[in-house]
């Protein structure tokens, strides 16, 4: 059994690499064509194309995630100006008796519920065959 030796795993240590890229590598070189046509309306399935077509490798899944990762502008959105609620004059008017309810009328005969489940034959109802 070998000894393990401290400074040859420390070295090894110092020299490691993740075998992970970094998210978003190929694209990052692009941020700033991405935010451009993302600003004139362009869709991320048409950025992925377009980056695709000129040799980055990219799909529109990663191009979507990664506008999802820029940060975004603050919309500037005004608000509508709030009317003020117009007021009537005070005009004096006679004051008048309160009215008296009206009767409610009837109300419409129950219709019975539908079920929601299958319709099922009533055996009761139907009517025997002859041969």
């Amino acid at each position: 059994m070998t000894v393990a030796d401290p400074n040859s795993i420390r070295q090894a240590a110092a020299e490691f690499q993740p075998s992970r890229r970094p998210r978003f590598q190929n694209l990052q070189p692009w941020r700033e064509v991405i935010i451009e046509l993302r600003a004139k309306g362009a869709s991320c399935e048409a950025i992925a194309g377009l980056l695709t077509r000129h040799g980055v490798k990219t799909s529109r899944t990663m191009v979507n995630e990664f506008v999802w990762t820029l940060p975004q502008p603050k919309a500037n959105r005004r608000r509508k100006p709030q009317l003020e609620p117009v007021t009537a004059p005070a005009v004096s008017s006679p004051i008048q008796p309160p009215v008296a309810p009206m009767p409610s009328p009837e109300p419409p005969p129950t219709v019975p519920v539908k079920s929601h489940g299958p319709r099922i034959a009533q055996v009761r109802m139907l009517k025997p065959q002859n041969p």
